[in-house]
């Protein structure tokens, strides 16, 4: 018996605020699109092709770009919650910089366990803005199969 394979696509607006830079509680990165007010991208079992598309406010002249490596892992804490503990890329993402305003991740989501520890990865996309570094905290979360 063959399991159906499903094949999902994901497409993430990121806006960087670089007017917001030192303003306290005001959001460096906005996101739009396949992507929850929390910054959570629920992805159903089977393969997904996730698409960050990055924009900078248009008040700015200069444009933000991703980093060489724009994205950094954190490990999962037991309990599902980021531990903020930098680590290497889970097994079943890969991921490709295209250009300076776009990086895919391509996610194998064979996850068959409903916890947190399983189902939660934590990670930063990383760029770059008049010479200074920043990033974000958006999160994946590779739920089971249904059923």
């Amino acid at each position: 018996m063959t399991l159906p394979l499903p094949l999902n696509l994901f497409r993430i607006e990121a806006t960087f605020h670089p007017e917001n830079i030192g303003v306290s509680g005001a959001p460096l990165l906005t996101y739009s699109g396949d992507i929850t007010p929390d910054r959570e991208v629920s992805v159903p079992a089977g393969i997904a092709l996730i698409v960050f598309n990055l924009n900078t406010s248009p008040s700015s002249p200069i444009k933000a770009l991703f980093q060489t490596s724009p994205v950094q892992w954190f490990e999962t804490q037991l309990d599902g919650t980021n531990s903020r503990v930098p680590t290497l890329l889970p097994d079943m993402f890969m991921f490709q910089r295209i250009g300076d305003t776009t990086v895919t991740l391509l996610d194998f989501n064979s996850n068959q366990l409903n916890s947190d520890f399983d189902k939660n990865h934590w990670f930063n996309l990383v760029l770059s803005y008049d010479g200074a570094t920043y990033g974000s905290d958006p999160m994946i979360i590779n739920e089971p199969p249904v059923g």
